[in-house]
């Protein structure tokens, strides 16, 4: 089920973005829907894959502080200021968060 529908929704879009141009139009607008019908296909914008039983994939956590509390930042967030490209303040007291 998942590829009769994923299929014609994205070549939709290629051929809505061909014929009218991606800045002009809504992404599943009446362009889009218009494609959808002319390759038979029902013009939804939401898929429903089940995913139950697929591992969930859970990103590591680390403990910042500031001077009122502690803060857990992903695991993206730690590599940036790790390599000086990101600071991040605390919402409350507008310290920096630095690692504990």
């Amino acid at each position: 089920h998942g590829l009769q529908t994923t299929v014609p929704h994205e070549v939709a879009h290629y051929i809505a973005d061909r014929v009218w141009g991606l800045a002009s139009i809504r992404p599943h607008g009446v362009e889009w829907r218009s494609v959808m019908h002319q390759l038979g296909a029902e013009p939804s914008a939401s898929a429903r894959f089940d995913l139950s039983g697929l591992p969930v994939r859970r990103q590591r956590r680390f403990t910042y502080r500031c001077d009122c509390d502690t803060h857990e930042l992903t695991a993206c967030r730690h590599n940036r200021v790790s390599k000086g490209r990101a600071r991040y303040h605390c919402r409350q007291c507008g310290a920096v968060l630095v690692p504990m």
